[in-house]
């Protein structure tokens, strides 16, 4: 057994704060700075998010903040290819 971190680069392990999440998002946009945290919207279908929630649509920010080249950004909705199922 190594270290804590050799053992952690063998499984490929990444934080939260290393992962894919809305926070690092170029889709999502604060809208409200007041409180303690921030209030975040998604870009693309227009609902508040939380810092840690995440889609199918996540695009990395580049190092401008934007998204980057590498990623295309859908402009799709939610009525496009979402169906409700109830329980």
């Amino acid at each position: 057994m190594g270290t804590i971190h050799s053992c952690h680069a063998a499984i490929g392990y990444r934080s939260p704060r290393d992962r894919e999440r809305c926070e690092s998002c170029a889709n999502v946009r604060v809208i409200s700075q007041g409180g303690p945290w921030p209030q975040r919207e998604c870009g693309l279908y227009g609902f508040w998010t939380s810092t840690m929630a995440v889609c199918d649509k996540y695009a990395p920010k580049a190092a401008n903040g934007r998204a980057s080249d590498a990623t295309a950004v859908s402009t799709a909705s939610c009525d496009d290819d979402v169906t409700l199922v109830a329980d």
